[in-house]
């Protein structure tokens, strides 16, 4: 998973470039802003090499550019029953 910074984003209408130190290293292929983690959150394919969690990097969107950091998945537990950001 990946977890974008900056203020709230549309949801991505088409797969974005992620980048690290410009080079391009993967796609962003979905993206919201989640009111339970207070964030963006979003996934896409990444690098195996550059998809270490922690890992930062640059999505390139129409808005500029935005840095990300690889995360671990799901946002949502297994069971579904709340969200993983809940406490």
């Amino acid at each position: 998973g990946l977890m974008i910074d900056g203020d709230p984003i549309r949801p991505l209408a088409f797969p974005f470039d992620c980048q690290i130190d410009g080079a391009s290293m993967g796609i962003a292929t979905s993206a919201c802003y989640s009111p339970d983690y207070a964030s963006n959150i979003g996934m896409g394919f990444i690098a195996t090499e550059s998809a270490e969690l922690g890992s930062e990097m640059t999505i390139i969107a129409p808005e500029g550019e935005l840095a990300a950091r690889v995360v671990p998945l799901p946002f949502f537990n297994p069971a579904r029953k709340t969200a993983a950001g809940e406490r």
